[in-house]
C-alpha cells in the first residue's frame, strides 16, 4: 500500500471514530485517546447496560466477564473474518509489502503452527532453565538504580528488565542487544487501534531493519551448527526448521512477534504494578512484610489495571450470544478491562487487594485456544521484579506523578519518578 493510499486509509478510520464519538455511539467512546483518565467507569457503563451492547456502526460490545470469557473459549469465534480480515486491517496491508509473514493475530491452521513453534521456548519447563537467568538481569538492573535519590520506575526498572530478558531467551547476540530495546521501544503499541500515518511509516522503517537484523542473527547461528538442546528461541527454531520446514521469513517474523508482545507489554505490567502498590501504600507495605506475595501482587495488577484493555473477536457462523444474535463476522469488542472488574466474579473490584484469592482468573491474557503463550514468562518477570524491588528498596515511595502513555487500547506509563 503506497503512503498516499495509507494515509487517505488511516484518515478514514480516524474520521469515522470521531464521527461516532460525536453522537455519543458506544464505540466512539471506547476508542477516546487516554493519557492516563481511568476507563473503567466507561466500560462499568456498557457492563451495566445489557451482556451486549450493539454500536451503531454494526460492533458488538461487552464488558461483562461470563460473557466475554465464553466467546474468548468458543471455537466457533476467531481473530479474523472468514475473508481473513483482522481489526488491525490498515496495518496488515502496510507491513504487507515488508515480506514479513503476518503475525499480528491468526487463526487456525497458521495460528495453532505459530504457538506450535513457540511454546517450546515459553513452556513451564523452559522457565525453569529462564528463572536463574531473570534473576541475574532484575539484580543486575537494580544495581544501577541510585539507592538514594530519584529515579524512573519506568526508564530505569520496567523497561530495561524485559529488554535484556527478551534478548536473552531470543539468543540475541550481545552487540544487538541495545538496538533491540530501542525498536522495541518504539514499535510498542504496535496494533494501538488509531496509530498515526507518521508514525506507521517509520515503525515499517523499523521492521524493515528488525527483520534484516534476525536474518543476520539467524545466518550466523545455522553457520555455528544446530545445537540439539538448545536455550534460546533462535535454537530452538532452528532445531525445529532440521524437522519440518520453516522459512526464514517465519523464523523472523516470530522472533518479531516475540520482540514486540514480549517487550512492551510487559514494561507496561511492571509500571503499572508498582505503580499501585505505592498509590496503596498498606499493600506495599504488605509485600515489603512478605515478598513471597510478588506474584499475586502481579495478577491483581493485571486485573485491576490491565495493559490491554479490549481485544477483537468474529464469529464464523451466525451464533446466539446471551440471547442475542451474532450474524457471521460482526466484529465483538470484548472489553478486558470492564470483565476484570466484573463484581459478579471479584468483590469489591475496585478495591487493589494483593491477597485476592482468585486474582489469577483475569482475562488480560486471554482464554482458550488464543490465550498468550508468552503468559509464563511475563508472569516469572513479575513475580522476581517485584520481590527484588520489595526486599531491595523497601522504603520506595513516589517522587512525581506518573505520566500516561497516550493510547486507545493500552494502559500504561512513559513515567514514574520515584526515590528510595
Amino acid at each position: 500500500m503506497g503512503d498516499a493510499r495509507l494515509a487517505v486509509s488511516l484518515r478514514a478510520e480516524q474520521l469515522n471514530v470521531w464521527l461516532l464519538r460525536q453522537f455519543g455511539d458506544v464505540l466512539g467512546e471506547m476508542t477516546r485517546p487516554l493519557t492516563g483518565e481511568s476507563p473503567y467507569p466507561f466500560f462499568a457503563g456498557v457492563r451495566e447496560r445489557a451482556p451486549m451492547v450493539r454500536s451503531k456502526s454494526g460492533v458488538w460490545l461487552t464488558g461483562r466477564y461470563s460473557t466475554a470469557n465464553a466467546i474468548m473459549r468458543d471455537r466457533r469465534f476467531g481473530v479474523r473474518t472468514n475473508a481473513g480480515v483482522s481489526s488491525a486491517a490498515v496495518l496488515a496491508k502496510a507491513l504487507a509489502e515488508l515480506e514479513i509473514d503476518e503475525f499480528l493475530g491468526l487463526d487456525p491452521p497458521g495460528q495453532t503452527r505459530m504457538r506450535a513453534l513457540m511454546a517450546p521456548s515459553f513452556s513451564p519447563s523452559a522457565n525453569k532453565i529462564y528463572r536463574a537467568r531473570v534473576e541475574q538481569i532484575v539484580h543486575r538492573v537494580l544495581d544501577r538504580v541510585p539507592s538514594r535519590g530519584p529515579f524512573d520506575v519506568v526508564t530505569d526498572f520496567g523497561e530495561p528488565i524485559p529488554q535484556a530478558v527478551i534478548a536473552d531467551i531470543m539468543g540475541a547476540p550481545p552487540k544487538y542487544h541495545a538496538r533491540l530495546a530501542h525498536i522495541a521501544k518504539q514499535i510498542g503499541l504496535l496494533t494501538d487501534p488509531l496509530v498515526g500515518f507518521s508514525r506507521l511509516r517509520e515503525i515499517r522503517r523499523l521492521m524493515t531493519e528488525t527483520k534484516a537484523m534476525f536474518g543476520e542473527m539467524v545466518g550466523q547461528r545455522r553457520a555455528e551448527g544446530i545445537d540439539e538442546a538448545p536455550t534460546d528461541m533462535i535454537g530452538t527454531l532452528l532445531l525445529a526448521s532440521t524437522k519440518q520446514e520453516v522459512p526464514l521469513r517465519e523464523i523472523q517474523a516470530l522472533l518479531i512477534a516475540t520482540l514486540v508482545a514480549g517487550t512492551e507489554n510487559t514494561v507496561s505490567l511492571l509500571g503499572n504494578a508498582v505503580h499501585n502498590l505505592l498509590e496503596h501504600p498498606a499493600q506495599w507495605a504488605r509485600l515489603v512484610a512478605d515478598p513471597a506475595l510478588s506474584l499475586r501482587a502481579m495478577e491483581e495488577t493485571m486485573r485491576y489495571d490491565s495493559t490491554t484493555l479490549f481485544t477483537m473477536r468474529y464469529p464464523h457462523e451466525d451464533v446466539e450470544i446471551e440471547s442475542f444474535r451474532l450474524k457471521a463476522n460482526d466484529p465483538v469488542v470484548l472489553l478486558i478491562g470492564g470483565a476484570n472488574h466484573d463484581p459478579a466474579v471479584f468483590e469489591d473490584p475496585e478495591t487493589f487487594d494483593i491477597t485476592r484469592s482468585n486474582a489469577a482468573d483475569h482475562l488480560t491474557f486471554a482464554a482458550g485456544r488464543y490465550f498468550c503463550v508468552g503468559a509464563p514468562l511475563a508472569r516469572l518477570e513479575g513475580e522476581i521484579a517485584l520481590r527484588a524491588l520489595a526486599e531491595r528498596m523497601p522504603g520506595l515511595r513516589r517522587a512525581g506523578h506518573p505520566v500516561y502513555r497516550t493510547s486507545v487500547g493500552f494502559r500504561g506509563l512513559k513515567a514514574l519518578p520515584a526515590a528510595a
